[in-house]
């Protein structure tokens, strides 16, 4: 009995693939033997390989920034609070997933192809967009609140989450240890977040 070769299925494999390889490194072979499809099966699903890949940046957004938007809005919790917890819940993470190579797709797509496909640009730009939006949020309710008080606004605020953790994510992957994510939280929240 032949079996029945899901969109999604193959969608996961390439977000394990690229995720650990990158855009480029992964070709339609790897996608295809992850799965045991044949070749043709993938061409029956995607026109193109970034066809592909744009659909594996919104997969991805689905699950992995749906999560932290979902951390950041639980108001159950602080706002400070909830920004901590999801950023110590990604060290976590990072530091269980093949030997800290991971970092965050958003971020490894954007050093590959942000600045040379419009395409991709967009759909990582909008990734990004919203990822800052959570902590910004976060940080407009801890000003409101008056749980911070700072120079800055929320959006700047947001933006330097944003930024920072991606950068220290690119470091952690670089020196294969959580200590550049675990001193960025410190300085968030010993000098800037106060």
């Amino acid at each position: 009995m032949k079996r029945k070769i899901y969109r999604e299925d193959i969608v996961k494999a390439g977000i394990e693939l690229m995720h650990l390889h990158g855009y480029a490194a992964t070709g339609i072979k790897d996608i295809t033997d992850k799965v045991k499809i044949p070749k043709g099966s993938f061409y029956n699903h995607f026109k193109s390989k970034e066809e592909f890949g744009l659909e594996v940046i919104d997969f991805y957004m689905l699950r992995a920034v749906a999560h932290l938007t979902k951390m950041l809005h639980d108001k159950k919790i602080k706002p400070l609070k909830r920004i901590k917890l999801a950023l110590e819940s990604d060290v976590s993470y990072q530091k269980n997933m093949n030997e800290y190579k991971l970092g965050c797709m958003l971020g490894n797509f954007c050093q590959e192809l942000g600045d040379v496909d419009d395409a991709f640009n967009k759909a990582i730009s909008n990734g990004f967009s919203e990822m800052r939006s959570g902590y910004q949020n976060c940080v407009q309710e801890a000003i409101d609140n008056k749980d911070i008080y700072s120079e800055y606004n929320s959006g700047e605020l947001g933006d330097y989450i944003l930024n920072g953790w991606q950068g220290a994510l690119l470091r952690m992957k670089a020196e294969r240890n959580t200590k550049s994510l675990e001193l960025f939280i410190k300085v968030l929240f010993d000098k800037i977040l106060v």
